[in-house]
């Protein structure tokens, strides 16, 4: 729902709001993988660390995640 006050914005400030808010999602996503993983497994070797930074947002939800791994 748009209000008054996203209305009085620059649409260049609300694009990268809304850049830098999935930036943000797509961090937090990458922690809790990486975490729960080393929960699982251990300490991740850089090896499995550094694929799982290119991921995007969409590709750190579980079934796709599991996907992307088991070609």
């Amino acid at each position: 729902m748009v209000n008054l006050s996203d209305l009085k914005q620059p649409r260049v400030y609300q694009d990268a709001l809304a850049e830098g808010l999935e930036q943000g999602r797509q961090q937090e996503g990458l922690t809790l993988i990486t975490r729960l993983l080393g929960r699982k497994f251990g300490e991740l070797p850089l090896e499995l660390r550094s694929p799982l930074a290119q991921l995007t947002l969409a590709q750190l939800e579980l079934p796709t995640l599991c996907s992307t791994f088991h070609r």
